[in-house]
């Protein structure tokens, strides 16, 4: 093959690579962490809900129970999870939207207690310890 064939092989086949994976992301953007998993819940009248953002090292992994002063359903959960999201090293989360309660794993190596907090708050949702450390 001569080099204007061999050239025009590669701008086509780059061109097309370049298209499906345009088409990929129109069609359904990648998620961001935290985010929800797609699912609606309101038929399931879902009380609990449960994610991951991050996987944590089993070794220096710690865990928080926090009693949240308001929490406005599903939508609350998301602003939460995206908010500890921007923390980094925040594992796997639970929020029970009954008793408002909010269960964190974190990695106390980089984060604590406090630092949580301090994001729950600055996101709009405070609360108080009442398990961890």
């Amino acid at each position: 093959m001569d080099k204007k064939k061999k050239a025009m092989f590669f701008a086509v086949l780059f061109m097309a690579v370049a298209t499906m994976i345009a088409f990929a992301y129109a069609s359904a953007p990648p998620k961001v962490a935290g985010d929800d998993c797609g699912e609606d819940h309101t038929e399931q009248s879902a009380s609990v809900l449960e994610g991951e953002i991050a996987p944590v090292n089993p070794a220096s992994a710690k865990y928080l129970t926090i009693q949240l002063n308001q929490l406005d359903g599903e939508t609350g959960a998301n602003n939460i999870a995206n908010a500890l999201a921007t923390l980094g090293s925040v594992g796997k989360i639970k929020c029970d939207m009954t008793t408002k309660q909010f269960n964190v794993q974190y990695d106390g190596k980089t984060l604590d207690a406090n630092k949580i907090l301090q994001t729950l708050e600055k996101a709009g949702y405070p609360g108080k310890v009442i398990q961890g450390s």
